[in-house]
């Protein structure tokens, strides 16, 4: 077997609050991944503004998920489901998983970040959100939205089509035999 256990649940942020944990059976850090399946509005009558919508949750430690809106979504709340995936240490490399954040800062449209070297023919990003520092609620989604990339063996890029409001992606990249 591959995978050694399988977690799922959900984290609300309330109408007020822009982080939350949850907790989850404690999994070694170095093989797990967590993946951020999707996320709603509670659905009150006030959308909130396109630049509070970006979210971004990461593997604080064993037993720890973080979540992470900007500022006060203002909208009834936001529920987010992920997946916590535990494999066996034996099927990845001796690196594990390597987790970090990349932000892209005002006026520009990508940045990298290094890491440890992997064969990208055996390795893959999974990406953990974004969130955006920008304050204006009239931007275009181009400014709130982006991608990250296994560049090379060495390197992660993030890109988006806007220049405006830092945006910070955080990313996991696993390596397996």
């Amino acid at each position: 077997p591959v995978i050694r256990s399988i977690q799922r649940g959900e984290i609300v942020l309330a109408d007020t609050v822009n982080s939350n944990t949850a907790t989850i059976t404690s999994v070694n850090t170095a093989s797990t991944v967590i993946t951020l399946l999707g996320f709603s509005n509670a659905g009150s009558t006030a959308d909130p503004a396109l630049n509070q919508w970006p979210v971004r949750i990461v593997l604080t430690n064993a037993t720890t998920i973080t979540a992470t809106m900007i500022g006060n979504n203002g909208g009834g709340g936001c529920t987010l489901k992920y997946e916590v995936i535990e494999y066996w240490s034996h099927v990845l490399t001796g690196l594990g998983v390597q987790r970090g954040s990349i932000t892209i800062s005002d006026t520009s449209s990508t940045n990298t970040a290094s890491i440890t070297s992997v064969n990208t023919s055996k390795s893959f990003i999974v990406p953990g959100g974004w969130t955006s520092s920008s304050s204006s609620a009239t931007l275009g989604m181009s400014h709130f939205t982006g991608y990250l990339i296994l560049t090379n063996g060495t390197t992660v890029t993030a890109t988006r089509s806007g220049t405006t409001g830092d945006l910070i992606f955080v990313y996991q990249v696993i390596e397996f035999r």
